[in-house]
């Protein structure tokens, strides 16, 4: 035996090995200047890939940033890991330093491994860095920063490790830095180069404390061994979401629509004005003049509908509705009141040249995704109406009591007989944003204005449902039978086709539509979103612009199947209520959405509602948070209808105010919808 360990010691001498054999209080040695090269145009000296679930190929031709040779891309399964392993420990006390792109810059978190002590550092979560303070260099806890894009959309990032560590663990114990997916869809990363920069005290202090676009120590002691170019200042506006595509390594745009056509949601500079924006889009559709705001948007609609009506000097078509125009109209040199602009560029070419001509007019553009109904799609288990033997007779007009309505006026089970209320939410508009509402006879005269934003520019009439989703959320919210504010006005706002999904873009133009309207008519509101979709800034910035205009939002949590809601868009705005479905019963439905960014818990599941194919009241049963999330926005509308004036945040505590609480998954809220807050306008005054 000690013939063998002197053999192993030998060895490990030879190889400047020693370290991870004998714990000593160094670590990862580098050349003599304390930078260690992990990847550049090859593997540092004892760095190997660790990868599992990730396909690694290296480029020399193709996607290669100035002043090296090499790329590395890496292409991760849905909740997979790219890794890099070193044979010997890394020092916390250092920052870790690459150049790269990718998609992995919206979806993943780095984390540090020990395989000695089988540890896992604290997770630093890139995929909950939202472009805006990426683009503005914030640092987040001390321990991370991103830079750029530089001329060929390189970022830089830069973390403090020693902010990662786990301080039980004894130094030096890192030897794996690993990029997870947290996203569930998988990622692509590409690095041209990663270094571990030594961390001197003046360093770490100002990873800490400085925070702005000028500001940039990290990269400043970089520079002492030549890793940085003369400027990391974008000469286009950056791109998050068209990572290269698979298998090529090259920064290539998906194609969207299947034309070569290229929709991204972007956010607005702070501050650029109605005519601004105007002259911006009327650039790139290749008008001479931005005069006429109406003209403008009638020619975007133009070429986003027909290739033959694109001239040669068009680069690409805004999504501009009425609203836009109207404001432009009314005060042209007024700051612009919503700050998403969508854009479609007719080609990758032409992509390029928008990001280029809107500097100083966009922060950033991210790439339009998809959303769907969060509709469980179950089969009923049970019945949907409390039964006679549960002392629930139908009425003459109404085929039953839905269970969700007598769950919601009691604390305790089981369900009683009864919905009692003493508001109907007479006076509040509630925007179905959704697959359209039919106009069914639960609904009576109650159906207000509609309007049809499938095509991503919302214009009046056919907002009918195709899919019979819109117009069960509907009665939910507001239905004289099914209802929980049987006095609410239904809104349609219809961004779903027939085969029940839409675009971020089409959503996002739906709740501008609902924020607008509402300023306009000065309606208490609520804005129900009973959608789903993998997690999106430019939505959730629509979902926190519109809470701020005073409309309560709520949304639901996703169903997939205890998910974490938190990477669901706009299940993670922390402005929404976001909405968890429940059983009859007081269980988590097996198909919902869980996590820190769920609000509160509704019923959900086997939810009687109004039907769209049978509109003289016709009744069906679904199931999903999608039937959850009415529960909350009709709660909140019968809320509205006590107090006019209430703001969202004031909807939102009377509501976990008047909540019961129930464990139903882990990491979860334990609030539990009920509307018992007769006695919460006496709570409410004091809030005020």
């Amino acid at each position: 035996m000690k013939v063998v360990l002197v053999a192993i010691l030998l060895l490990a001498v030879a190889t400047g090995h020693t370290t991870a054999l004998l714990r000593g209080n160094t670590c990862r040695p580098g050349r003599k200047d304390g930078m260690v090269t992990v990847y550049e145009d090859g593997y540092g000296d004892g760095w190997v890939s660790g990868s599992v679930g990730t396909n690694l190929t290296v480029y020399s031709t193709s996607a290669v940033r100035a002043g090296t040779q090499t790329t590395m891309v890496g292409t991760t399964e849905p909740f997979a890991e790219f890794s890099l392993v070193s044979l010997i420990p890394v020092c916390t006390e250092s920052v870790l330093d690459m150049w790269a792109q990718g998609s992995f810059l919206s979806r993943t978190s780095i984390v540090l491994r020990s395989r000695e002590y089988g540890a896992v550092s604290q997770a630093v979560p890139i995929f909950s860095a939202e472009p805006e303070a990426i683009i503005h260099s914030h640092v987040f806890n001390g321990t991370f920063r991103v830079q750029g894009p530089d001329a060929q959309n390189w970022f830089r990032i830069s973390i403090n490790l020693e902010a990662v560590k786990n301080d039980n663990l004894p130094p030096p114990t890192w030897d794996t830095i690993a990029i997870r997916d947290e996203s569930g869809l998988g990622f692509t990363t590409m690095i041209s180069s990663m270094h571990i920069l030594p961390n001197v005290p003046v360093i770490k202090e100002q990873l800490q404390d400085c925070i702005g676009t000028v500001c940039n120590p990290v990269l400043a002691s970089a520079s002492v061994f030549g890793l940085v170019p003369s400027s990391v200042n974008p000469r286009m506006v950056p791109i998050f979401g068209f990572g290269p595509t698979a298998g090529n390594g090259e920064d290539r745009l998906h194609d969207v629509t299947g034309e070569g056509d290229l929709v991204s949601n972007s956010l607005l500079v702070d501050g650029i004005t109605h005519q601004e924006v105007m002259n911006f889009c009327a650039s790139i559709q290749g008008m001479e003049s931005a005069d006429d705001a109406r003209r403008v948007m009638d020619r975007s609609i133009e070429m986003r509908e027909s290739r033959a009506t694109r001239g040669e000097g068009a680069l690409g078509a805004c999504f501009l509705n009425m609203v836009d125009v109207e404001v432009a109209l009314e005060d042209p040199e007024g700051p612009s009141e919503w700050p998403i602009l969508s854009i479609m560029a007719f080609s990758y070419k032409n992509m390029t040249k928008i990001r280029k001509m809107a500097l100083g007019i966009l922060e950033w553009m991210d790439k339009d995704g998809t959303v769907s109904q969060a509709d469980g799609g179950l089969r009923r288990l049970a019945s949907p109406f409390v039964q006679d033997d549960d002392l629930s007779p139908a009425s003459s007009d109404c085929p039953g009591l839905p269970w969700g309505l007598s769950r919601l006026d009691q604390c305790l089970l089981p369900l009683d007989m009864l919905y009692n209320v003493s508001s109907n939410g007479s006076s509040v508009h509630v925007y179905v944003v959704d697959s359209g509402v039919s106009p069914h006879a639960d609904f009576g005269n109650r159906l207000g204005q509609g309007v049809n934003c499938v095509s991503g520019t919302c214009a009046l009439g056919n907002s009918l449902d195709d899919t019979g989703h819109g117009t069960h959320v509907a009665a939910t919210i507001a239905g004289s039978c099914f209802g929980v504010a049987k006095g609410a006005i239904i809104n349609p706002v219809k961004v779903f086709g027939p085969a029940g999904t839409g675009t971020y873009n089409s959503v996002i133009q739906g709740i501008q539509w609902a924020v607008m309207t509402t300023r306009v008519n000065k309606w208490p509101a609520v804005i129900n979103l009973s959608l789903s979709g993998t997690k999106s800034t430019p939505l959730n910035i629509a979902v926190r612009t519109a809470t701020e205009k005073g409309l309560t939002v709520v949304t639901a949590s996703g169903n997939d199947y205890f998910t974490n809601a938190c990477t669901k868009s706009p299940a993670s705005s922390e402005f929404a209520i976001s909405t968890a479905s429940s059983n009859r019963d007081d269980l988590a439905s097996s198909f919902s959405n869980i996590g820190p960014c769920v609000s509160m818990w509704a019923p959900g599941e086997d939810i009687a509602s109004a039907d769209a194919s049978n509109l003289d009241g016709g009744w069906t049963v679904k199931s999903g948070t999608s039937m959850a999330a009415p529960h909350v926005s009709g709660a909140a509308a019968l809320y509205l209808g006590y107090n006019t004036s209430a703001s969202p945040l004031q909807v939102r505590n009377v509501l976990f105010h008047a909540s019961v609480l129930r464990n139903l998954a882990p990491d979860t809220s334990k609030r539990l919808l009920t509307v018992l807050f007769e006695d919460e306008k006496a709570f409410l005054q004091q809030e005020m």
